[in-house]
């Protein structure tokens, strides 16, 4: 009996030594959590997805491994893995979606490991809760202002103060026409100005419909017209190559013009004819109506010239 108690002793003995080799205390590491958490806006409000980051640094002489847990109120929220070299920071992360009112934020690092060379990791003992706690409250921002409603004097943003539309028992929440426009105007003023309101709203719409229609008609009417006058000139131009042709190939009278008196011959040279002119005038017109920017200023130019026109008349009578 007594050797096998002794047996035993001698068993515990050894578990207790290799246990001890391989387990570090954690009062002897230096992993820590930076007491602070990063977020990825500020302010938050509800209903925003926000990442919360944490920092971890590590000095304890080792390098290290381990899980950081995230909560909410005692919530669970998720886990992140994470491996850090001796002397190292790094941060790592959560996303969370807040609610509004108090909340109790923490991380926690467990599954700590040692990590040596040439080494099996060895668990870390973490006989002190390696945590960090931040008390967050999350307000509302209705109007998406960046002013939470605590803080905003109109949470609505319609112009009228949360204390004047509970005073006049409104919902500061719900967007509202001005209190002062409403008790100015009468029951009839009121459904004067509505009137018009919809009679405006009606014409600004049958005058985009029909702006629409005239610029889609304008746009037809250009393009016909450029076609034919492209087409014009094409067929005025084959007419001048043709002359050009013939005169080099019969003897015209312009040689005998030549002869007689050569300065009248270069006054006849330097003059165009008429299809040579009229193909200048096509191809003027065909080019201000590739553009149609180019024909607005042109047509804005000849009313400018025929008002002008006009007004130098009525001043002569």
């Amino acid at each position: 009996m007594l050797k096998s108690l002794k047996k035993f002793k001698n068993i515990l003995f050894i578990f207790f030594i290799f246990f001890a080799f391989n387990i570090v205390n954690a009062e002897s590491i230096g992993i820590d959590l930076v007491k602070q958490f990063r977020y990825s806006q500020n302010p938050v409000f509800a209903g925003d997805d926000v990442r919360v980051y944490i920092t971890i640094q590590n000095s304890s002489g080792f390098d290290a491994s381990g899980v950081v847990q995230f909560y909410d109120n005692d919530k669970f929220l998720s886990d992140s893995n994470f491996w850090i070299v001796n002397g190292g920071k790094i941060e790592t992360w959560v996303d969370w979606l807040p609610t509004e009112g108090d909340h109790n934020l923490s991380a926690k690092i467990s599954s700590l490991k040692k990590l040596e060379i040439a080494e099996d990791p060895q668990d870390i003992n973490l006989d002190i809760e390696i945590s960090v706690f931040e008390k967050r409250i999350i307000d509302i921002d209705t109007d998406k202002d960046g002013i939470g409603n605590q803080d905003d004097l109109d949470d609505d943003n319609d112009g009228i103060s949360d204390e004047d539309e509970l005073k006049e028992g409104m919902d500061p929440l719900v967007f509202n026409s001005p209190i002062n426009e409403e008790k100015e105007m009468s029951d009839d003023e009121r459904w004067d100005f509505l009137k018009e309101k919809i009679f405006t709203e009606d014409n600004i719409e049958k005058t985009k419909e029909v702006s629409g229609t005239i610029f889609e008609k304008t746009k037809i009417i250009v393009e016909n017209t450029k076609e034919f006058l492209e087409e014009e000139k094409e067929r005025v131009d084959d007419e001048l190559d043709q002359t050009k042709l013939s005169e080099a190939q019969n003897i015209s009278d312009k040689e005998i013009i030549e002869k007689e008196n050569p300065f009248i011959a270069s006054i006849i040279d330097g003059i165009p004819s008429i299809k040579e002119i009229y193909s200048f005038v096509l191809g003027i017109f065909v080019y201000i109506l590739n553009s149609i920017w180019l024909l607005f200023g042109t047509i804005i130019l000849m009313f400018w010239i025929l008002i002008k026109v006009f007004k130098s008349k009525s001043e002569d009578y």
